[in-house]
């Protein structure tokens, strides 16, 4: 595993329980609204980047940072943070290099909190 691919212990229900408190019921909804939005904002990330739409690719980009990080989930945070960044100042080549590793990633969180799920 390179340096930028995730483990699934990258994530953590711990700051989603201080905001919610642990009722499980709510728990599960909000990494559901999780796992069912953050595909649909990535899927914009991509048509944004075949299209060159940096202000999309901008605000997905700020909208899956500030989301991930309930989950305690930095790296892809901050691979977000990057792409965000890199939009806002048209810096293609780091565009192109994050894309793929912030997709791959994903799936690594959704899979680790896919087993949150299933410990509720």
């Amino acid at each position: 595993m390179s340096d930028d691919s995730l483990s699934v212990s990258a994530i953590s229900l711990d700051d989603l329980t201080s905001i919610v408190g642990d009722d499980p019921d709510v728990l599960r909804d909000v990494v559901n609204a999780f796992l069912e939005d953050s595909p649909k904002l990535l899927d914009g990330m991509k048509e944004a980047f075949d299209a060159k739409d940096l202000e999309v690719l901008e605000r997905n980009a700020h909208t899956l940072k500030s989301s991930s990080r309930l989950f305690r989930a930095e790296q892809f945070a901050t691979q977000c943070q990057t792409i965000e960044a890199c939009a806002k100042n048209s810096d293609w080549p780091v565009i192109t290099e994050e894309m793929p590793k912030l997709c791959q990633n994903f799936e690594v969180i959704a899979q680790a909190l896919e087993a949150e799920l299933n410990k509720l």
